[in-house]
């Protein structure tokens, strides 16, 4: 026999989940970020992302159906939602005395070489760093995909030291 309580509990849950889904929608609208959303309501990025997808299609499927409500139409007509890039550094990092050069985005240039050298055997350096977004950042992994190692560890090669030397100290944070 079911306990009366649990039926409510989850009915009370999906009551709370529609609120909720209700609101990233609307934040969405008033052209807040993923991030500033997470931020405000206390839930994750990639959360919100799952919303306001599930709320875009459940725009568009109501629209088909023939409901001419004008927060469905803006929220179908809106572009796909994104998740907004990060501001950062694209950093290489390298043992002092030369071997594989670590190739990523950090937005903490100090704390990505403290985290990589807990874990090195070697004394790690930073080579180069440049202000960067996240997606920038993800376009040098192709770039440099046949000279990847381990992770975001590659050999170092002529168009890696041609990025790094582009690098201009002005950049470095300090």
């Amino acid at each position: 026999m079911k306990k009366p309580y649990t039926t409510q509990g989850r009915e009370a849950r999906r009551e709370l989940e529609k609120t909720r889904r209700d609101e990233v929608a609307q934040r969405s609208l008033r052209g807040e970020s993923q991030a500033e959303i997470a931020a405000v309501l206390d839930i994750s990025q990639p959360s919100v992302h799952r919303i306001i997808k599930r709320a875009r299609e459940e725009a568009e499927a109501a629209i088909q159906n023939g409901d001419d409500n004008e927060a469905l139409l803006e929220l179908a007509r809106r572009p796909e939602a994104h998740r907004t890039a990060r501001y950062g550094w694209i950093v290489f990092i390298q043992a002092e005395k030369g071997g594989l050069v670590w190739i990523g985005f950090a937005d903490d240039v100090w704390r990505k070489l403290s985290f990589l050298q807990q874990y090195s055997p070697v004394k790690l350096r930073i080579r180069a760093v440049g202000p960067a977004t996240s997606s920038i950042a993800r376009n040098y992994i192709p770039k440099f995909a046949k000279f990847k190692e381990y992770g975001e560890w590659h050999q170092p090669s002529k168009s890696i030291l041609h990025v790094m030397n582009e690098l201009t100290p002005q950049d470095y944070p300090r």
